[in-house]
């Protein structure tokens, strides 16, 4: 559990070291009931309270409640008997280390990101989308990729927290496309600087999931962290940077081995060392002659790489800056339009060549 000064200590002061009405920083004082904003003057304070007093309240009531809670789950069962209580709709109910609140809400309490809705978001638009499209997504998962670079300490110091443990695990969900997409379309470099960040993120779900104790959470934890450890296998095998992939080959092939899926990489050691029967007798320039005869017969995904690459209008040439910016001519699904104005200019050219898709009436 966490009282009222651990909340607050050295996670998140972005809403008390500045007025939440005007943004200033000077004559600052604390609200005296949450303690969770800060004001320099008491017209800013009156002028903010419509829309401060539903978090304002509930924090000042949830601190109480929590502190005299037995555990961890005392405490999150006491956060949803006290927003219930408010009326706040708990399908939109967020609970965090630092209290519960609506992701309907402008503000969120003092520990939690000011972007934390950016993850959540994402997350939704996920759970939305079917495997086919995940990659339609992708502007959601670039948003909260940014976060993290611009925020990094103070999110790895969010996901720290037990209690922030869905949140960290949803935020490596969301990455973990924007790797695929970044890979398929070639961009290596940006595809290597996501891996970087899921890894710092799958760091804090791995020792979560110690704790948690469900079978759900450590066998997402393993699959995500192969399968992020598969991408930069393949990705350095087209930058033929081998030397890189002697350890990720190793961690690769144990996955493998616990699971049965002996078809991957550990078929590949075993044909070219048949008299070899563990990994642990493979040397490292043994792993890399693997590696390197591997790279021979490799090759980078082609067949999927035209669904991934960013499409641009029709008629004044702007590119979409992430996947499904742009919408698709309706009838033929050919063309993309950054906007209506631009479709409607447009439709006396590429009318004689737009025809309905294959089965469309």
């Amino acid at each position: 559990l966490y009282n009222n000064s651990e909340m607050n200590d050295g996670v998140n002061s972005s809403l008390t070291d500045k007025c939440g009405n005007c943004g200033g920083t000077e004559n600052l004082m604390k609200c005296t009931r949450c303690s969770t904003a800060a004001y320099c003057s008491k017209k800013c304070q009156l002028a903010q309270w419509p829309e401060h007093k539903l978090i304002c309240k509930m924090a000042s009531k949830m601190a109480s409640k929590t502190a005299s809670a037995k555990n961890e789950l005392d405490a999150i069962g006491a956060m949803y008997k006290t927003v219930l209580k408010e009326g706040v709709n708990t399908v939109k109910l967020i609970s965090t280390h630092a209290g519960c609140f609506s992701s309907d809400e402008k503000e969120t309490p003092a520990g939690v990101p000011d972007n934390f809705i950016f993850v959540h978001e994402a997350s939704v638009k996920f759970a939305m989308l079917g495997e086919e499209k995940r990659m339609y997504g992708e502007h959601e998962y670039k948003k909260v990729f940014d976060e993290l670079v611009e925020n990094e300490q103070l999110w790895l110091e969010f996901f720290a927290h037990f209690l922030n443990h869905t949140h960290a695990g949803d935020c490596a969900m969301v990455l973990q496309p924007l790797t695929k997409i970044y890979y398929e379309r070639g961009d290596y470099e940006a595809c290597g600087q996501v891996l970087e960040m899921l890894a710092k993120v799958l760091y804090y779900c791995k020792i979560h999931a110690t704790r948690v104790g469900e079978d759900r959470f450590t066998e997402f934890c393993k699959w995500t962290e192969y399968g992020a450890n598969k991408t930069w296998y393949e990705m350095n095998l087209i930058l033929k940077q081998h030397a890189k992939n002697v350890p990720l080959f190793r961690k690769l092939c144990q996955v493998e081995m616990a699971h049965g899926q002996n078809e991957l990489l550990y078929k590949r050691w075993r044909k070219m060392y048949k008299k070899c029967k563990s990994l642990d007798n493979l040397s490292d320039a043994m792993i890399l002659k693997v590696i390197k005869a591997h790279s021979l017969e490799f090759e980078a995904v082609k067949a999927d790489s035209a669904r991934v690459q960013l499409h641009e209008c029709g008629l004044c040439k702007k590119k979409e800056t992430s996947l499904g910016e742009f919408m698709n001519c309706s009838r033929c699904k050919n063309v993309a339009y950054c906007g209506r104005e631009c479709q409607k200019k447009h439709w006396k050219i590429h009318k004689s060549n737009c025809n309905a898709a294959p089965g469309r009436k």
